[in-house]
């Protein structure tokens, strides 16, 4: 199962380590995205209809070190402000996905929203 052209209906954070992403699939189904020790996430450009075309796991076995500091420094960066990780921060970010004690997931947006969320654990809960 893939999650593909999925209309976003809610955002909840209920603490600091756990954020809930509801989603309306292309196959009309409800689901949520439960993401569990959440280290920090970045979610951008929420407009009135948000469709998310894919999400992006990112790994070392299909993407590069740039690619990854890429998306975990634009998640911690702000429209005015850049990235509070430095060069060791994200060395680090990055020991703990390659030994999958983290992950790190991107929201490609087909309309709106955009985001990324770097978590430890992901349950998803078919809500229908």
């Amino acid at each position: 199962n893939t999650i593909h052209d999925a209309e976003v209906l809610g955002i909840n954070s209920e603490s600091q380590s756990k954020v809930i992403v509801s989603l309306k699939t292309d196959q009309l189904c409800n689901i949520k995205l439960e993401f569990n020790g959440v280290e920090f996430f970045r979610f951008t450009d929420i407009i009135q209809q948000n469709i998310i075309s894919r999400l992006i796991f990112l790994n070392f076995n299909e993407h590069t070190k740039t690619d990854i500091a890429y998306y975990l420094k634009w998640a911690t960066s702000l429209t005015d402000s850049t990235s509070y990780l430095d060069k060791e921060m994200i060395d680090q970010i990055m020991d703990k996905i390659h030994s999958q004690e983290l992950q790190i997931v991107y929201f490609e947006p087909s309309s709106g929203m955009e985001s990324v969320v770097v978590f430890k654990q992901l349950q998803i809960i078919n809500t229908d």
